[in-house]
């Protein structure tokens, strides 16, 4: 039996303390070095200012050790130590080149973050890409750690339709017996390859599923989304319907930002966008989310909405959390990211990004994309160390 890495450590530490002490050290090994070949006046001064720099070392400690006590243990994170999916690599496969955007299929006819099972079964969606074209397969787990291929279930569309080029990061749940699947279409082969727009099919039995066509587009009438949109994820409270989803300006080197609509009609043909868009906005210059936020994934933990989401800086993409009370006003949280990009050498060292993140019998599940040494695949993080054989 090997063990996970723990990561628990690193995320706590906010990032005001990381500056903090950082710093501070850098401030006092410069000092250090001057000390001995300065007069004394100069000295004196140094000293002093020493003095005040060996203050913020123990200040950033103490912000360091008191974000790490005051961690919320659901959101503590520590790594799987084997890969959930890998691509196939087979020549011919619809997901031989990567896989990606991994996502359970939920219950809403069981309540908001329920878990899809039949006959001991979980379900799960991901895309596979094969070099051309993104498609969506499906999975079948009764762990959620041993995942079985099913097959792919959603293929791009004819000439002609909006999702001829891809046809991926479908999302899916069960409503009144009824499996919705949102997803994005692209217009063109290729990754991601032209303005996306977000699609809807329903299916019996989630091997079959009949499109329905665009029902949400880019308006570009507002910049933060005319470039195109991106990974949605359906909400159902209190007989209403949420749609979210991050969308892109178009601009070269773009921005991604997370917005919403809603909807009150069961077809789910019909959506209204917030006036209010986006409702998750990147963060200043310099963050960890100060290029992207996106890929929204939503659950209620302990009586509070959390938006789980990866935010880019535009070197590692990694995962954070929001938490909102009205699932309109977000507030991000101190601990972000609270899934980092691993050492190097590792499968995540570059990125680890696109939550999904569901419990079961008190844990918490964070499956999420890795990008490092074996190309583009899925992974998994928990809220406590597993174990794999």
């Amino acid at each position: 039996m090997s063990e996970v890495k723990a990561i628990g450590f690193e995320n706590g530490f906010s990032a005001n303390a990381t500056v903090v002490l950082l710093g501070s050290l850098v401030t006092m090994f410069l000092f250090s070095r001057y000390l001995g070949k300065a007069p004394w006046e100069s000295k004196r001064r140094v000293l002093i200012a020493g003095f005040f720099s060996g203050i913020g070392v123990l200040l950033g400690l103490s912000m360091a050790l008191t974000s790490l006590m005051n961690m919320p243990p659901y959101l503590k994170r520590f790594k799987y130590s084997r890969l959930i999916l890998e691509p196939s690599g087979r020549k011919g496969d619809f997901d031989s080149e990567l896989v990606d955007c991994f996502k359970v299929v939920l219950d809403y006819d069981k309540g908001v973050g329920e878990l899809y099972q039949k006959n001991g079964y979980f379900y799960a969606t991901y895309t596979g890409y094969d070099g051309e074209s993104y498609r969506c397969g499906l999975l079948r787990s009764q762990d959620l750690l041993n995942w079985e291929r099913l097959g792919m279930v959603l293929d791009v569309g004819r000439e002609g339709d909006f999702d001829r080029g891809s046809a991926g990061g479908g999302v899916v749940f069960k409503r009144r017996g009824k499996f919705y699947m949102v997803y994005t279409g692209f217009p063109f082969k290729g990754y991601e390859n032209g303005p996306g727009k977000i699609g809807l099919a329903l299916s019996s039995d989630l091997f079959h599923w009949r499109k329905m066509g665009v029902i949400m587009e880019p308006d570009e009438r507002f910049e933060w989304e005319a470039g195109g949109l991106y990974q949605p994820f359906p909400l159902f409270h209190s007989g209403r319907f949420y749609l979210f989803y991050n969308a892109k300006t178009k601009e070269a080197s773009w921005t991604e930002q997370i917005g919403v609509a809603f909807c009150r009609d069961e077809d789910l043909l019909k959506w209204e966008k917030c006036a209010s868009n986006p409702v998750l906005a990147v963060g200043p210059p310099g963050s960890w989310d100060s290029h992207f936020a996106s890929d929204p994934w939503i659950v209620m933990i302990e009586g509070r909405w959390h938006m789980f989401y990866y935010g880019f800086n535009g070197v590692h993409a990694q995962d954070g959390v929001a938490v909102s009370d009205n699932l309109i006003q977000w507030e991000k949280s101190p601990f972000n990211p609270i899934l980092r990009n691993g050492e190097a050498g590792s499968y995540d060292e570059t990125h680890a990004h696109k939550p999904c993140v569901v419990s079961k019998d008190g844990l918490y599940y964070h499956f999420y994309t890795a990008v490092g040494v074996k190309g583009r695949c899925i992974a998994l993080a928990a809220s406590v160390p597993l174990t794999s054989g």
